[in-house]
């Protein structure tokens, strides 16, 4: 969880870590 909050400085690169992140998020959470 410690990485969100360095996206969350980084306004640029949260968008981008957004839209790569997420879909790998929600894949790990319906596999587990």
């Amino acid at each position: 969880m410690s990485g969100w909050r360095l996206t969350l400085r980084q306004q640029p690169a949260l968008r981008v870590d957004l839209r790569g992140v997420t879909p790998v998020a929600l894949a790990a959470l319906s596999e587990a």
